[in-house]
């Protein structure tokens, strides 16, 4: 009883257009306790269940895709950026992403939960690839990353950064260290010599931009 009315008095409290989870009222009381204590409270229309382990209040507008992800994933200790496979699929290259299912990489175990109609999917990932700012440039990196090395062609590179103006392809250049070799060579382009030229990391090859 008093776990039930903590939690209601904390949920008031709450803005209305934030979102919480189940975590949120763990000092309250036992886990049981505190799972069906929101269960009454969502069958008594008080709160909505937007996903699972996740709530607003009744008139509350409903939070987006990245809220939820984010939420979800910070309630586990765990940070989320954009997956390579969403960033292909932004920058309009081949990616194998099904309609109803949205992707995030993030640190810790492959993850997975519904939102309305949608799966949201939380990817384990590298710390390499996860340290990646989530700005174009990481993206692009992580996007490039998740094609491989089979698909990563000049055109797919020109394709990639065509939106990046020069200080941005510098800036590209530049981290290089946290790509794989192949990736590297992505960058550049090799000239014509008489005889085959030794894998010489990275000169004398030459960028293509």
């Amino acid at each position: 009883m008093w776990t039930a009315a903590l939690i209601k008095n904390h949920i008031a409290k709450i803005e209305d257009d934030k979102p919480f989870s189940t975590r949120d009222f763990l000092s309250y009381g036992s886990r049981p306790a505190v799972d069906q204590a929101l269960w009454r409270l969502v069958n008594a229309g008080f709160i909505i269940r937007v996903a699972r382990g996740l709530f607003i209040k009744k008139d509350s507008p409903l939070p987006t895709v990245i809220e939820v992800a984010q939420i979800k994933a910070a309630a586990f200790g765990r940070i989320i950026v954009t997956h390579g496979s969403e960033a292909a699929k932004k920058l309009g290259l081949n990616c194998n992403n099904k309609k109803n299912e949205i992707a995030y990489a993030t640190n810790g175990r492959t993850s997975s939960f519904r939102f309305g109609k949608l799966v949201i999917k939380l990817i384990g990932t590298s710390p390499r690839k996860l340290g990646l700012q989530d700005d174009p440039i990481g993206s692009i990196i992580r996007a490039l990353w998740y094609q491989g090395k089979a698909n990563c062609k000049k055109a797919t590179i020109m394709q990639a950064t065509t939106t990046l103006d020069r200080t941005q392809k510098n800036e590209l250049r530049k981290l290089a260290g946290v790509m794989p070799w192949w990736m590297q060579q992505c960058f550049y382009f090799q000239p014509k010599t008489e005889k085959p030229a030794k894998r010489i990391h990275p000169n004398p090859q030459q960028p293509f931009w």
